[in-house]
C-alpha cells in the first residue's frame, strides 16, 4: 500500500496467468454456457467436459475456502451496495437518453409545423389532357438478358394516332444493340415494342413486347419481356411540356 498526498494506491506483484487474474479460483461454467444455443447442439458440452473439469480440479488441488477473512465480509456487505449503484446509474443513463430523443421529437414536430404547406397545384397543370398524341419523354432499363447485360435508354417520342417510335442514333443493319422502341395505345393499355439485333445474331432482329399503363399525363410499366431474352424493363415516361 502506497500513500501519497491525495491518494492510497493497491498494488502488487505476483507470477502467474489465470490464477493471478482469477484471484487463485476456479470455477466450473454455469449451465446457461452449456445450453447457449450458439453450440447446444452440437453435443453435451457438460457431460464432455466434466471429466476434464475433475482433472483439473485434482491436478490444482481446488477445495472450498475453509475461513472467511473479514475483508472477504466487508466485500459481501459492500457488494448490493455496488449493485444499486450500477442500477442506478443505468436508469439515470436511460432517462438521459430518453429525454434527448423526446427533445429531438419535438423540434422535428416544431419544424414541421413552421414549415408552411405548398400551394396547391394549379387546375391546369394537373388536369390530363384527353388523348394519348403529343411529346413524351422518359426512361425504359431492363435487367440483364441470357446473352448481354442491363441497359437504361433515355425516350423522347411524338405519338401521333395513338402511336409513336424512338429510333437509336446510328442504329442499322448489322448493328447490334437496341435498334428502336415503340408505344401503342389502345385505351388505358399500352404495348412497348422494343426492336433489337442479338449480339451473337448480326444478320436476326427480333421485336421484344411488355405492357404499360396509360393515365393522362403518364405511361408507365414494369415487367417480364415477351422475347426479350429473360430481361425485366421497366418504362416511364410524362408528357412534355
Amino acid at each position: 500500500v502506497s500513500l501519497f498526498k491525495d491518494i492510497l494506491i493497491s498494488s502488487g506483484a505476483g507470477v502467474g496467468g489465470g490464477s493471478l487474474v482469477y484471484a487463485n479460483t476456479l470455477y466450473r461454467a454455469p449451465q446457461a454456457f452449456f445450453v447457449n444455443p450458439q453450440w447446444a447442439k452440437l453435443a453435451d458440452w457438460q457431460a464432455l467436459l466434466a471429466p476434464h473439469y475433475d482433472t483439473a480440479e485434482r491436478m490444482l488441488g481446488v477445495q472450498v475456502v475453509p475461513w472467511e477473512s473479514e475483508n472477504q465480509a466487508l466485500l459481501k456487505e459492500a457488494a448490493p451496495a455496488v449493485s444499486r449503484f450500477d442500477d442506478d446509474l443505468k436508469k439515470a443513463e436511460d432517462a438521459k437518453r430518453k429525454a434527448i430523443e423526446e427533445k429531438a421529437k419535438a423540434e422535428a414536430a416544431s419544424r414541421s409545423a413552421a414549415t408552411p404547406a405548398p400551394p396547391p397545384a394549379s387546375v391546369a397543370a394537373a388536369a390530363p389532357m384527353s388523348g394519348p398524341d403529343g411529346a413524351w419523354r422518359g426512361m425504359m432499363q431492363c435487367s440483364p438478358s441470357n446473352l448481354a447485360g442491363p441497359f437504361r435508354i433515355p425516350l423522347q417520342i411524338a405519338v401521333a394516332g395513338g402511336s409513336g417510335t424512338w429510333t437509336r442514333p446510328g442504329s442499322g443493319v448489322g448493328i447490334p444493340g437496341n435498334q428502336s422502341v415503340s408505344i401503342r395505345f389502345s385505351g388505358a393499355s399500352v404495348i412497348v415494342s422494343r426492336t433489337f439485333v442479338p449480339r451473337n445474331q448480326p444478320t436476326v432482329t427480333q421485336v421484344a413486347t411488355m405492357a404499360a399503363r396509360f393515365d393522362g399525363n403518364a405511361v408507365s410499366g414494369s415487367g417480364p419481356e415477351q422475347n426479350g431474352g429473360g430481361r425485366s424493363c421497366t418504362i416511364s415516361l410524362t408528357r412534355s411540356p
